[in-house]
């Protein structure tokens, strides 16, 4: 019987010797993440559709929420959708992967995790400047 995790019950597959067995077991860690992270992009971005739009009109245009509400258009926040969504969908699975990738690395938690944040941000600040330039 298996277990969600990747234990059968009275075994642990993740203690397996066999090499061919552990890169699997870590190819199969990163498709998750991944996976995990593509459903978070769409998440992320449907809310984003909505509410960068709102957040742009009350700051740049300095009207009150109720006015951004209003002024909010279903063929402006369709367009913003698509935008939101390609860079969500390369942002999202990246920075997963990238985590679980970095979890194999012998570093001190906060190093690892300075280092995860530096490459993300590294690697995907013109996809985020190009979706900022859109909205």
């Amino acid at each position: 019987r298996y277990f969600g995790s990747g234990h059968i019950v009275g075994k642990d597959i993740a203690c397996s010797t066999d090499p061919a067995m552990s890169e699997q077991d870590f190819v199969g860690r990163v498709i998750g993440a991944a996976s995990q992270g593509a459903v978070g992009a769409v998440v992320a971005a449907s809310l984003s559709a909505v509410t960068e739009p709102l957040v742009n009109n009350m700051l740049v245009k300095r009207v009150s929420m109720m006015e951004a509400v209003r002024a909010l258009d279903p063929e402006m926040i369709k367009k913003f959708l698509q935008t939101t969504l390609a860079t969500n969908f390369i942002k999202f699975p990246f920075f997963e992967a990238t985590n679980i990738i970095m979890q194999g690395v012998d570093l001190p938690p906060t190093a690892r995790g300075a280092a995860l944040g530096s490459v993300f941000c590294t690697i995907t600040l013109p996809i985020t400047n190009y979706r900022f330039r859109k909205s």
